[in-house]
């Protein structure tokens, strides 16, 4: 007589709790039961199968901190937040590599050859960094987290505590003030 041995599934919420307790082994059954249709689902739509096993990877580890920080709660299926998070991930790389393109184009322009279009925008440079300097260090921060690093206001607020629409009005104010400082100039 041969002895079957008893497998046991699990449903995602079950093992979403069995990696919230500490077995890895729960996140890592939920990977691979699902992380080929992931991968397939992102494809279907974008075509781009390195740029989806990117988004894959960044939902996984945001699915990661969500589980051990007990903020994800299940309202609808996993899979079908897994597919929606997944795809949110992939538009927002894809939107930030948009919006980095024309600052390359510009980079890549040659220095201009007049002489005087060359000192305006050094003395405009110059008056920059004497008013950023002005700036406090968190305001610096925030500035450049965002317009240069590209990153949310969302993070941003989190980081100093606060909302988003209140970081985002702070700085907004900062950034028009110094816009007309500058044209001032």
């Amino acid at each position: 007589m041969i002895m079957k041995k008893k497998v046991i599934f699990f449903t995602d919420a079950q093992l979403i709790v069995q990696f919230q307790n500490g077995d890895v082994k729960g996140f890592n059954a939920l990977e691979l039961r699902h992380g080929k249709k992931l991968i397939a689902f992102l494809f279907k739509h974008f075509h781009s199968i390195e740029n989806c096993k990117d988004a894959c990877q960044k939902f996984w580890l945001s699915a990661v901190i969500k589980f051990l920080d007990h903020t994800y709660i299940e309202k609808n299926h996993f899979l079908q937040w897994m597919q929606t998070s997944a795809f949110h991930i992939y538009l927002n790389d894809h939107r930030n590599d948009n919006k980095k393109a024309p600052i390359e184009k510009a980079l890549d322009k040659p220095a201009p050859i007049n002489e005087e279009d060359n000192s305006t925008t050094k003395e405009k440079v110059a008056a920059l960094r004497k008013l950023f300097s002005k700036l406090t260090p968190r305001m610096k921060d925030m500035l450049i987290m965002h317009y240069i690093n590209g990153i949310k206001w969302k993070v941003i607020g989190k980081k100093y505590k606060n909302s988003a629409n209140s970081i985002r009005s702070e700085c907004s104010k900062v950034m028009k003030t110094l816009k007309r400082k500058l044209s001032k100039k």
